[in-house]
């Protein structure tokens, strides 16, 4: 077994104690048909799944919107990027505009 396995099977272990703790049933039926759900058939925890990050396409920095006008001056300040992506500032651009807006992303990209 790679160190990997061991690795992912030992963080289900983990995360499957740390569930398990906050469970409680009043019906045994009820409490054998979760155990054997979430913790024997894992369907609770699919396999590891690895993505390489794409990479986002830049944009400006708060500094250069501020400096615009576009956001508060304080705001290159307070929130520390170094720059925006560009579907970040997109999605100011619209709100400014009062358009309506959803952005989704992937973690880490704002």
């Amino acid at each position: 077994m790679s160190s990997h396995s061991t690795l992912h099977q030992r963080v289900l272990e983990l995360y499957s104690a740390y569930v398990g703790s906050f469970l409680s049933f009043a019906d045994p039926r009820i409490e054998a048909f979760v155990q054997r759900e979430l913790f024997e058939t894992q369907s609770l925890w699919p396999e590891p799944l690895l993505e390489v990050a794409a990479h986002y396409a830049p944009g400006p920095t708060l500094r250069e919107l501020a400096d615009a006008g576009l956001v508060h001056p304080l705001c290159g300040e307070i929130i520390r990027v170094e720059r925006l992506h560009k579907h970040q500032h997109e999605a100011i651009r619209r709100g400014l505009r009062g358009e309506p807006f959803v952005v989704t992303s992937g973690t880490g990209s704002g």
